[in-house]
């Protein structure tokens, strides 16, 4: 049975291996995890390989290094030892053509550039490969997957002007990209930036922007975002029960599902401006648990729907405000849960279910 890479299940052809001798991935997949993830561990164990040798593959009779030769590799011996360096990712090759070929992998170059004189012209950097294919070739590679896609420089796919504003926007109609599925880097509606993926726009819009925790945790599939946080304030005082005392506007985020959850906040935090009788009032809890705050049913004025959260790593329950902004709020909802859980224990007699308090049970009676 022929050996495959451990990483790209290609066929063994030529390994590259640190210390630990561990032989099981291919040259072009270390080489690119060093140079393009900036990442020296071995694939197999972790352990850091400072240098790698890279030889052929022949199985049980592949080339190997002793321990403590690898500690005396060095750029400065290697054609000493009938080895050629690579320095950028401080590889030591014994066949002379893959020295070669692994080198223009690991350079600024592209292979729309000819040869001259039997050698591929190679750039500094970036930024000048980019300046002589647009010049030369009227081609542009996408930044975007420059920056995300970690693949080496000379695969990165290059497009003319149209064809890259329908990569943006659409996808490739052939390629490796078409292959795997691409379906244009997503655009913010917001800020106009497009992203790598879902993944990317994700964060993005977690951080920049702004979203309803209370309608989230009612429908934790749907994402929707409002631009900033005064358009976040309109949707909780159209939709919700916010806080206008100046403190809790000052604060951000002091917002409740039913108008029963911000009585009791408003009896708990500014008592001074309630009688005891409103107070007393405010502090009872209603032993049918009916909860206000439907309005949230409606239209959603400057909120961006994102999807269904297909393929998203994670979700935010909460807002972004302030920790202790947040710390009261949870503490509110925790005395709350712990007066319907006493009222429910005194109520031996009756038997519920969670179907009959939609409400108590997720605070989801609004959004």
């Amino acid at each position: 049975m022929e050996d495959c890479c451990f990483i790209c299940a290609e066929p063994l052809e030529w390994v590259a291996f640190g210390p630990c001798g561990h032989k099981e991935a291919c040259s072009k997949c270390v080489m690119r995890m060093r140079f393009v993830l900036k990442d020296s561990r071995c694939i197999m164990c972790q352990q850091d390989a400072p240098a790698v040798f890279v030889t052929r593959a022949m199985g049980a009779f592949t080339a190997s290094i002793p321990l403590e030769d690898f500690a005396a590799l060095s750029h400065k011996n290697a054609r000493e030892k009938g080895f050629q360096c690579l320095k950028s990712v401080n590889a030591y090759f014994d066949d002379e053509d893959h020295f070669h070929h692994m080198r223009r992998m690991c350079s600024f170059s592209h292979p729309v550039i000819p040869y001259q004189r039997g050698m591929k012209q190679t750039f500094p950097n970036l930024k000048e490969l980019k300046k002589h294919i647009l010049a030369t070739k009227d081609l542009h590679f996408c930044d975007i997957c420059v920056e995300h896609r970690k693949v080496f420089i000379s695969e990165q796919e290059l497009y003319t002007k149209a064809e890259l504003n329908r990569h943006n926007a659409q996808g490739d109609i052939t390629g490796p990209m078409a292959e795997s599925g691409f379906k244009g880097h997503p655009q913010c509606k917001f800020c106009r930036k497009r992203f790598y993926g879902e993944n990317e726009i994700y964060q993005h819009m977690q951080t920049a922007h702004e979203h309803c925790f209370i309608c989230r945790r009612a429908d934790p599939d749907k994402y929707v975002y409002y631009k900033d946080y005064n358009e976040l304030e309109g949707h909780f005082r159209s939709n919700h029960f916010l806080c206008e005392d100046t403190n809790c506007l000052a604060n951000k985020f002091v917002v409740f599902p039913s108008e029963k959850e911000l009585k009791q906040h408003t009896a708990l935090e500014h008592k001074d401006g309630m009688s005891k009788g409103q107070r007393r009032e405010a502090l009872t809890l209603p032993t049918s648990f009916q909860y206000g705050g439907d309005g949230a049913s409606g239209s959603r004025p400057g909120a961006i729907v994102i999807g269904g959260g297909s393929g998203l790593r994670e979700r935010s329950s909460g807002g972004r405000g302030n920790h202790a902004t947040q710390a009261m709020i949870a503490h509110q909802h925790e005395l709350m849960a712990a007066m319907q859980a006493s009222m429910q224990s005194a109520q031996t007699e009756a038997q519920f279910s969670p179907e009959d308090f939609p409400a108590a049970s997720g605070w989801a009676g609004g959004g």
